[in-house]
């Protein structure tokens, strides 16, 4: 089993709690995030709205290797000498790797996932991934893909790049309305 130097359950709260928060503000929502604490269920946290939105069910991951990189650790990638990376351009495959692998499992259903993509803000720049990454996921099943990056001092805020956007879906967006107007 592969050691993380930044384990995955201590930072799924941070992730999931920035994107509802980025998610409430920017789409005008309610949303409160729960984790689940089922282990092998590949969701790690779902949102509920108070005024009946519909479910979100979320699966979250680590780009390990921006962290490893603002760490300063060496680390040795399937794809990639030795090295500590300090080059946005380079981060960028650890951003892919990280899909590739959640969109390669077998989940039952990740339509009805969305996979937020933990990441750290000094190896790649919103725009950057924004540029790079946006629309290139859009023929994976998974419902939505965000990169998510808690606040430091680059960002204070923290950002939120959609790389797959879910909320502009019409489904999604006739679903909002029938809740709406019922």
């Amino acid at each position: 089993m592969k050691k993380s130097y930044f384990p995955k359950e201590e930072n799924e709260p941070h992730y999931a709690e920035l994107f509802i928060s980025w998610l409430n503000i920017g789409h005008n929502f309610d949303y409160i995030i729960s984790l689940n604490s089922t282990q092998d269920d590949p969701v790690d946290a779902y949102a509920l709205s108070p005024t009946q939105k519909p479910k979100l069910n979320f699966q979250i991951t680590i780009a390990d290797g921006g962290f490893l990189a603002a760490a300063g650790f060496q680390h040795t990638h399937r794809k990639f000498k030795p090295a500590i990376v300090v080059d946005s351009e380079v981060s960028i495959p650890w951003i892919k790797d990280a899909i590739k692998r959640k969109a390669e499992k077998l989940y039952p259903n990740p339509q009805d996932l969305i996979l937020l993509v933990g990441g750290y803000a000094p190896v790649a720049s919103p725009a950057l991934i924004e540029n790079q990454l946006c629309g290139k996921y859009d023929d994976l099943r998974f419902r939505g893909i965000y990169y998510v990056v808690t606040p430091q001092s680059e960002y204070p805020s923290g950002f939120v790049v959609a790389i797959k956007d879910a909320f502009t879906d019409s489904k999604f967006d006739s679903k909002l309305r029938a809740v709406q107007t019922a």
